[in-house]
């Protein structure tokens, strides 16, 4: 909802559902939905020109970005991973 309110220039509106969308996203540990309200956070400052707060954001939405992309490839590597094994066996028994 923040992000609407962000592509209509309504800053307050935006500001303040991205707020309540980082608060849940912490509370209970949503990972990609703190990424986007970094994201959104990054440009609804950038707009109000606090390029400070800006940037911190900037670099939260970059560094979770990474963490998400890196848990991702891990998670597709050891799923990889277990299908090989389970194969091997299976050539193994025939």
């Amino acid at each position: 909802m923040g992000g609407n309110y962000l592509d209509q220039n309504l800053l307050d509106s935006a500001n303040h559902y991205l707020s309540l969308a980082e608060s849940l996203g912490n509370k209970q540990n949503y990972p990609k939905i703190l990424r986007d309200v970094y994201k959104n956070k990054y440009i609804l400052y950038q707009q109000k020109r606090e390029f400070e707060s800006a940037l911190n954001y900037q670099l939260s939405y970059q560094n979770l970005k990474d963490s998400i992309s890196s848990l991702t490839s891990i998670s597709k590597m050891a799923a990889m991973q277990k299908e090989f094994e389970i194969q091997l066996d299976t050539e193994k028994k025939n």
